[in-house]
This record gives C-alpha cells, sequence and structure tokens, in this order.
C-alpha cells in the first residue's frame, strides 16, 4: 500500500532490481505507480477486481481509455 513517502520509496529501491512487476489494484496511486515503473523500463501488470482500471470510480469508458 502507498500511504506515504516512505511507503513510496520502499517500492522504488524494491524495484531497482525488479524486471516483472505486479500491481495490485487500480487506484489513482496504483495506476500511478504502474506508470512510472513502466516508464522506468520495467515489465508491470495489474490485478485488479475491475473490468478496467479505475472503473468503480471513473466508469468503464475512462478506464477503457486509460488502457491505451
Amino acid at each position: 500500500m502507498l500511504s506515504s513517502a516512505a511507503d513510496y520509496n520502499s517500492v522504488k529501491e524494491a524495484a531497482i532490481s525488479a524486471k516483472n512487476i505486479v500491481v495490485v489494484g487500480s487506484t489513482f496511486a496504483a495506476n500511478e505507480a504502474l506508470s512510472n515503473l513502466a516508464k522506468s523500463g520495467k515489465n508491470v501488470s495489474m490485478v485488479c477486481s475491475e473490468n478496467v482500471p479505475l472503473e468503480q470510480s471513473l466508469g468503464y469508458e475512462i478506464g477503457s481509455a486509460i488502457l491505451t
């Protein structure tokens, strides 16, 4: 869970040596983490209970746009 700067720094440190990363959940923080990790060249996957990211809060149409 990313709830503080210390959490962010812990994830960033652990990601240095990782090649494949799984982000669990589709919150704004999870999407931001996934985006930054992918931009750094990591192979990142998201696992969530929704059909598309942020579907519960923003709806299917906007969540679908995030995937493109």
